[in-house]
């Protein structure tokens, strides 16, 4: 696996071209060489890249004809609480 010099995406060592940011491997060498030293100092330190990131997703549904009417859920990683109480 290799990172992402730009958005820090987890990709397959053989993609020439990040699918988060577009991102062309091969047109910024001295960048692509600073993110390989961070992410091996990551993972000296016991963490990889991906248990750095949290996220959650908000999805929220309004009723056109009521806009008091809302349908709303939080997703979060397995494991990972989703944050409560947040609007």
């Amino acid at each position: 696996m290799k990172e992402c010099p730009i958005c820090a995406a987890a990709l397959f060592d053989d993609m020439e071209v990040c699918y988060g940011c577009l991102y062309r491997f091969g047109s910024e060498p001295a960048m692509e060489e600073a993110a390989q030293r961070d992410a091996a100092q990551r993972a000296v330190v016991g963490r990889e890249a991906d248990d750095l990131r949290e996220w959650v997703v908000r999805l929220e549904v309004r009723n056109r004809s009521n806009p008091d009417q809302l349908w709303s859920v939080e997703l979060a990683p397995p494991g990972v609480p989703a944050p409560v109480g947040r609007g």
